[in-house]
Order: C-alpha cells, then sequence, then structure tokens
C-alpha cells in the first residue's frame, strides 16, 4: 500500500506543481496582454516593418501563453483522472 501512497502524493504535488504554473501563466499573460494594448495604440496607423514585426511577435506570444495554459489544464485533468483510479 505504501507504494499507492507514494504514487497519490506524487500526482497530488505534479498537480499542486501544475496550479502554481498556471497561476504564474495567468499573471503573465494579463501583463503580455496589457503590454500589447499600449504597443498597438503607440503604433496605431505605423506601417513600419518593425511595427508590423512587433505585433507579430506579440500575437504569437499570445498565443503560445495560451496554448501553454491549455496543455497544462489538460495534464491537470489528467493527473485527477490518475489520482482517482
Amino acid at each position: 500500500m505504501s507504494m499507492v501512497r507514494e504514487l497519490i502524493a506524487a500526482v497530488s504535488a505534479a498537480e499542486r506543481n501544475i496550479d502554481g504554473q498556471l497561476m504564474k501563466l495567468h499573471s503573465y499573460q494579463k501583463a503580455n496582454d496589457d503590454l500589447m494594448k499600449q504597443i498597438v495604440e503607440e503604433l496605431d496607423g505605423s506601417t513600419h516593418s518593425s511595427s508590423l514585426n512587433m505585433r507579430t511577435q506579440l500575437n504569437q506570444t499570445k498565443s503560445q501563453i495560451a496554448t501553454t495554459i491549455s496543455l497544462l489544464e489538460q495534464a491537470k485533468v489528467k493527473l485527477q483522472r490518475v489520482r482517482m483510479i
């Protein structure tokens, strides 16, 4: 039985780690969104390639953060399923 308890403890620890990472990512996502809003306002109307590049990079970052959050949430659900077994 101690192996089962160890597994449950490891799964629970992994869930807590995921929760911590999700909190950090949500905070980073909000900061990135705020920064993106400011930059877009400053660059409004600019047709310079560097301005367009910056917008593209910010959008890619936003997308990558959202993808990472989604994957971590999926991993957490799977860990919860393992713990229930």
